[in-house]
């Protein structure tokens, strides 16, 4: 019993491994040491959107987008109405851009549509492969800095999973504002993307100035698992002055 119980795990690992894109080369009692050692291994070359890139191991991106056929397909819908509305290419701000996936979903489902990306991203690792990823555009702009409601500390990032970061560790870090990169937006920000895991509120509450002076259409992730982990107020995203123009 103990050896078809072993082999079992064998395979239930070698198959979670597969799933995450990391290949598993041993079998010890701690299955998720295994995942964690080899998850840390090279980046890895993939198509996701139709485009190449370069992702850590463990990121299951691609799988959820194979799943998951209408994935994301709000940003997608917002970005075509925002187009029809400016009756123009637009101008996209992505902050907790992670590897870019977001700008390859919306070069894929709304090319010709949007007209400059400004990308924001914290973490170290994700921050790298975006610029590695992105370099096959000319209109991106990549700003490496972690995003709150004010000049402050936060906890910094930790991924809770391969794919995404939150700013749930035990050290701190320096935080900023979107107001202080105002300059960055020129003519104007026509749509504002926030993805930071538990985070979004306290993002655009650092972003008031911009939300009145630019009035860009919003969407953000309300997470209430997450938002409970980053110890942040579930109402703080709709209490932001952007509701003052809706």
């Amino acid at each position: 019993n103990l050896k078809k119980m072993r082999n079992a795990l064998k395979l239930l690992v070698k198959r979670t491994g597969a799933f995450l894109g990391v290949k598993i080369s041993r079998i010890e009692s701690n299955p998720e040491k295994i995942l964690h050692e080899e998850s840390q291994s090279d980046p890895y070359a993939t198509r996701i959107h139709g485009f190449e890139v370069r992702l850590n191991r463990g990121n299951t991106y691609p799988q959820i987008t194979k799943v998951l056929q209408y994935f994301n397909a709000p940003v997608v819908e917002l970005v075509n109405q925002a187009y029809v509305a400016r009756g123009r290419k637009i101008s996209f701000v992505d902050v907790g851009a992670a590897t870019g996936d977001t700008v390859l979903l919306l070069e894929q489902r709304c090319f010709g549509k949007v007209k400059s990306y400004i990308c924001f991203e914290g973490d170290e690792e994700f921050g790298n492969l975006l610029k590695l990823n992105m370099r096959q555009f000319s209109n991106v702009k990549i700003i490496s800095a972690i995003l709150a409601s004010a000049h402050k500390t936060i906890p910094s990032l930790v991924k809770h999973h391969r794919g995404s970061a939150s700013a749930t560790g035990e050290n701190m870090q320096l935080a900023k504002p979107l107001d202080s990169f105002a300059q960055e937006f020129g003519n104007g920000i026509d749509v504002l993307k926030i993805d930071v895991d538990g985070f979004d509120g306290d993002v655009l509450k650092g972003a008031e100035h911009i939300l009145n002076a630019r009035q860009p259409w919003v969407i953000f992730e309300w997470h209430p698992a997450l938002i409970e982990q980053a110890k942040a107020d579930y109402r703080t995203p709709f209490q932001c002055r952007y509701r003052d123009w809706e």
